[in-house]
């Protein structure tokens, strides 16, 4: 089903292109996390069958010279198992964010631009376009290379910014 604000062919024009996120960084950051997360299940689970000796406490030296201390060795699986969860879940968490900031895509007709927001359509032609701004941001904003798009119909309506990695 369309809704009313998508024009008919002849009012488009033809298709000229297709714009939408890859996914292949939602795809490695959900493969990572899920790898982080069985990483902290594991250590979690040697905690359980190592067995945990009255040796007091455990003195870690890294080779810049670094020293960390912990009371015990069980304070040492669960610093670690902790710290393993912890970036697991930082992972999913911007994973599902990236994942609602890429949910917009863009079909470019000869006559207008739609923009895609799950099952909604909302068509704007260029014809009625009053703002549009090209700009750069990020690292080539220097260059004067220009990497984004913002447009809209007219002032009272917001912005619909097209980033760069479109």
């Amino acid at each position: 089903m369309q809704p009313n604000n998508f024009h008919t062919s002849s009012d488009t024009g033809e298709l000229i292109a297709t714009f939408r996120q890859g996914k292949a960084f939602l795809i490695f950051g959900l493969i990572l996390a899920v790898v982080f997360l069985g990483l902290a299940a594991f250590v979690f689970y040697l905690s359980t069958i190592v067995p945990m000796g009255d040796n007091g406490p455990v003195t870690l030296h890294t080779s810049r010279g670094m020293t960390m201390n912990f009371a015990s060795q069980d304070v040492v699986f669960s610093f670690t198992t902790g710290l393993l969860a912890l970036i697991g879940l930082c992972l999913l968490g911007t994973t599902a964010w990236h994942k609602k900031l890429r949910s917009t895509d863009y079909e470019v007709y000869g006559n207008g631009i739609v923009r895609i927001t799950k099952d909604q359509r909302d068509y704007t032609a260029f014809a009625e376009i009053e703002d549009l701004y090209l700009f750069s941001s990020g690292q080539t904003v220097l260059t004067g290379l220009i990497t984004n798009l913002a447009y809209r119909r007219d002032a009272s309506e917001p912005f619909h910014r097209v980033v760069d990695t479109l």
